[in-house]
C-alpha cells in the first residue's frame, strides 16, 4: 500500500535551544542534543584550534517491558588561541577623506549587488568567527594533530553528562554520536553541541496466524516556517490516542490516530546553536490492512520504520519518504499471558488486626465527665424533648 501527499505542505514550528540538553522521546527512537556555553578567556579569542572526543561513555541503568532509562558522559577536548593585545598609536586619515570614502562605497555596483542579494528570501546569516561542524567519526585525536598546534594554543577540557528514556520495544542499538558544532558565540565565549541517537532494533514475528504483517509506504512534503535547513538529519514520530476502525463491507482494518512528526536538522544560520528540532502536529488515517475477513480488533501493533529518505528542495521545504512495517497480533504472546497468571499467583492475601499497641479511642468528654469535681454539678440533669 501507498500512501501520498505531496499537495498539501506540513508546516513544521522550529522549536527553541535548551540547555543543558534538549531530548526528543519518540517511538523506537531517542534524540539528545547537550549543549555548552561558557566564557573562557578574559582575552579576546583569535580563533579555534579543533576540538576533539576524549571520552564517550554510557550506562543501562533501568531497563522494563517498553522503555529503558541511559546515563552517560561526553568528554571533549578543545583547542583555541587568544588575541595578543598590545598597544598602538591609532593611525587615521583626514575626516574629510574617511567621509568622501564611505559615501563612495556606498553607490559600488559591488555593494549594491550584495544588498540585493541579502533582501533575497534565500538570505543566511553568516558569521565572522570561526566554527566547527564534524561528524562522530571525525573527532578522534592523534599525535600528529597535537605536534601540529602553535606553542600559544591554549586546551579547555569540557565534560558533557546527558541522560534519556528509550521509548518502544526490541532490542537495544548502540549509542552512536552524529555530529558535533564548535563555535565561537562571542569575543570571550566558546558554543560547543553534541548530537545523539539511540534506537531500538525491533525484529517481528514469523508470519501466521495469530501476526499480520503489512507494508505501508508515505510520501509527504514538509515546510519550515521561520528557519532555513542546511541539512535534514532525521524524522522520528509520536503517536497517541490511537483508534482503530473495522470496515467488514471492504474487508479493511484502519488506524486514527494523533501524530506528531518532528524533524531533527543543521540550520545554516551561523554564529550559534546549529543542532536544532522542528515539530508539527498532524492526524493520521491509514489503512493498515485489507483482506481481514474476521472483526479483528489489535491486542498488540508494532510499527517500525524503514527507508527513510528526505530530500532537501531548497532551504526551507524538506521531501519526506518512507516505508511503515505494521505488525498485527490479534491476541497477546503465550509469554505475557503466563507472566501475568504467575503476577497473581505470588500474592498473598493478609488480614490486618488490631493489636494491642494501638490505642482505644475515647468518647468526647469523657475523662473530663469523670473527674470528682465535676460528678456534684451534674449529678442533677434536666432532659428537654422538642417534638415537632
Amino acid at each position: 500500500m501507498k500512501r501520498m501527499d505531496v499537495e498539501g505542505k506540513q508546516a513544521l514550528q522550529p522549536e527553541k535551544p535548551a540547555y543543558p540538553w534538549q531530548i526528543l522521546e519518540a517511538d523506537g527512537e531517542t534524540w539528545v542534543i547537550v549543549r555548552w556555553k561558557e566564557v573562557v578567556t578574559t582575552q579576546p579569542l583569535r580563533d579555534l584550534e579543533g576540538v576533539y572526543l576524549e571520552n564517550f561513555s554510557w550506562e543501562l541503568l533501568a531497563e522494563q517491558e517498553e522503555k529503558c532509562f541511559y546515563a552517560g558522559e561526553l568528554i571533549f577536548q578543545i583547542y583555541y588561541r587568544e588575541t595578543d593585545i598590545t598597544k598602538k598609536e591609532p593611525v587615521g586619515q583626514e575626516p574629510w577623506v574617511e567621509e568622501f570614502l564611505f559615501n563612495e562605497s556606498l553607490f559600488n555596483e559591488k555593494n549594491q549587488e550584495n544588498f540585493a542579494s541579502s533582501a533575497g528570501e534565500n538570505y543566511n546569516q553568516e558569521t565572522a568567527f570561526s566554527s566547527f561542524l564534524l561528524a562522530g567519526g571525525e573527532l578522534k585525536e592523534s599525535q600528529e594533530d597535537r605536534d601540529s598546534l602553535a606553542e600559544e594554543t591554549k586546551c579547555r577540557k569540557v565534560i558533557l553528562p546527558w541522560r534519556c528514556w528509550l521509548k518502544g520495544r526490541g532490542k537495544n542499538e548502540t549509542p552512536v554520536l552524529q555530529k558535533v558544532h564548535l563555535t565561537q558565540a562571542g569575543l570571550y565565549t566558546l558554543l560547543l553541541e553534541a548530537l545523539i541517537k539511540l534506537e531500538k532494533r525491533q525484529e517481528f514475528p514469523s508470519q501466521g496466524e495469530a501476526a499480520l504483517t503489512t507494508t505501508v509506504e508515505e510520501e509527504k512534503m514538509y515546510e519550515m516556517t521561520e528557519d532555513s535547513v542546511l541539512e535534514p538529519l532525521g524524522f522520528s514520530v509520536e503517536r497517541a490516542f490511537w483508534r482503530y476502525t473495522y470496515d467488514s463491507r471492504r474487508e479493511n482494518l484502519f488506524l486514527r490516530a494523533r501524530k506528531i512528526t518532528s524533524l531533527i536538522y543543521v540550520s545554516t544560520e551561523g554564529g550559534g546553536e546549529r543542532f536544532l528540532l522542528a515539530t508539527g502536529p498532524e492526524e493520521e488515517e491509514t489503512v493498515i490492512f485489507k483482506g481481514v475477513t474476521k472483526s479483528l480488533y489489535p491486542a498488540i501493533l508494532d510499527i517500525r520504520c524503514e527507508q527513510m529518505k528526505p530530500g532537501l528542495i531548497g532551504t526551507n521545504k524538506i521531501f519526506y519518504q518512507c516505508k511503515h512495517l505494521y505488525c498485527l497480533q490479534g491476541e497477546p504472546p503465550q509469554s505475557k499471558i503466563l507472566a501475568v497468571a504467575a503476577a497473581e499467583s505470588d500474592v498473598v492475601k493478609r488480614e490486618v488486626t488490631l493489636g494491642p499497641a494501638l490505642l482505644k479511642r475515647n468518647k468526647p468528654g469523657e475523662r473530663w465527665m469523670k473527674k470528682k469535681e465535676c460528678s456534684d454539678k451534674w449529678r442533677n440533669r434536666t432532659i428537654i424533648t422538642i417534638k415537632l
